[in-house]
């Protein structure tokens, strides 16, 4: 399973609850995700940006399964799929979802779901 294949797929919370689509993430040179890009229901002008870390796609139901809560990402800072994710929005990610951000932030490249 690839992380693209999963580009405009549902994302559901730790209780299983659709938080939203899957639109974007941002990710290493080598291809790892760090960054998911969410749009949701509540705000469709910004895509909510959610850890990579703890993310599990599931395959029989077509969705990512993220370890946050709907009501953490609704509120989670907001970021269009088009802009670079720099430093000070991956810090304001790690501490809206209390986790410590890795040593080395930034020098991500964005994926976005295609829109044909």
């Amino acid at each position: 399973m690839e992380i693209d294949d999963f580009l405009g797929e549902e994302v559901v919370d730790r209780a299983g609850e659709t938080v939203g689509t899957f639109a974007c993430y941002w990710h290493s040179f080598e291809g790892k995700a760090f960054v998911l890009g969410i749009e949701v229901d509540e705000d469709s002008e910004h895509t909510r940006i959610v850890p990579a870390r703890g993310m599990r796609m599931n395959e029989r139901h077509s969705c990512l399964r993220i370890p946050f809560s709907r009501d953490q990402v609704n509120a989670a800072p907001g970021l269009d799929c088009d802009e670079e994710l720099d430093t000070h929005h991956e810090e304001d990610m790690y501490k809206h979802y209390d986790l410590e951000a890795p040593k080395s932030l930034a020098h991500l490249q964005i994926r976005r779901m295609s829109t044909n």
